[in-house]
Formats: C-alpha cells, structure tokens, sequence
C-alpha cells in the first residue's frame, strides 16, 4: 500500500549564522528525523549535516559554582581550553583567571586554531547565551566537546566572588 503522512521541513538561522534545513517525516505511528547538508552564511566556512541539538552529548553544561572548584583542580585545568567568548571591553571589566578572551565577533580569527585541539572546551561568557551558542557550534561542526559555563560571569559575581568585576 501507499504511505500516508507528511513531511515537515525546517529552516532556521542558528546563533552562529549557519542555515540548518531538517526533514521530519511523520506517518501513522511512525517518525523519520533526516538533515541535509546546509550551506555556511555570512563568511562560516563549514556546512552542517546535524540539527541544532544534534551533538551526541557532546556539550554540557556546569554552574558557576562547580567552575570555581574546578579551577582549583590544576589537573583539570591542564585538561581544557577556559574561553571567555565576550567582547574585550567586557573582558576588561571582569574576568575570571585562567580564561583566554577569544571574543564571539571575532570567531573567524580563532575558530580554525581553537578547532584543531583535542581538549573540550570550557566556554564562558556574561550570561551563558553567546557561550552555549560557541559550544553548540563546536560540537556540531568540529565534533569537540564543550562545557558551557551556566549564568556567566554575572552568575559568578553573584554566586562565587563579587570581586570579579561585571558591567549593567
């Protein structure tokens, strides 16, 4: 017989600027989820094949709190790339030791150097959102995984030392 269903396409602009196109197929009782390959937008190099939340666990994510003991764990420290993807004067503000800036309006100076190492990455940011954007990207273009710090420096402040500095 004749399959009866649907299919559903999405396209979307993710955070990083990267068209992401999915086909859902729908049909009595049974789904079928495929993704096509999708062309880079304004200057990415790469295509993705994944949905946005396709990166096997590869991103996660931790609070401010287990940050701060973690940084006390030199060999955890030795382990992971700490980036603070904020914009330097933001980083001038506040920042936490140990974080590199390598600022989000930047990436394509340091997306390819950053890409090319092994170790996860500790992404930070004010909030959380532009670091979960770099984590996602990450995962699901270079296949690295990638922590995101939960709140950002602002929960940081809040939570762990108020002598790192935030702006309003």
């Amino acid at each position: 017989g004749r399959a009866i269903g649907m299919v559903l396409s999405f396209c979307f602009l993710t955070s990083l600027g990267v068209v992401q196109v999915s086909r859902l197929w729908v049909s009595y009782g049974r789904t079928q989820v495929s993704s096509l390959r999708c062309r880079p937008v304004v200057g990415l190099r790469q295509t993705v094949a994944m949905g946005l939340h396709g990166q096997g666990g590869l991103v996660t994510s931790i609070s401010v709190e287990e940050l701060f003991q973690r940084l006390g764990d030199e060999r955890w420290r030795s382990e992971v790339q700490l980036i603070d993807v904020r914009e330097p004067w933001e980083f001038s503000v506040g920042r936490i030791e140990g974080f590199r800036n390598l600022p989000l309006s930047r990436w394509e100076e340091w997306e390819e150097e950053l890409s090319q190492g092994t170790q996860p990455v500790v992404a930070l940011c004010q909030h959380g959102i532009r670091s979960m954007r770099v984590c996602n990207y990450l995962a699901e273009v270079h296949g690295l995984p990638c922590i995101n710090v939960q709140g950002g420096v602002a929960d940081y402040h809040a939570k762990v030392d108020s002598s790192v500095g935030i702006y309003e």
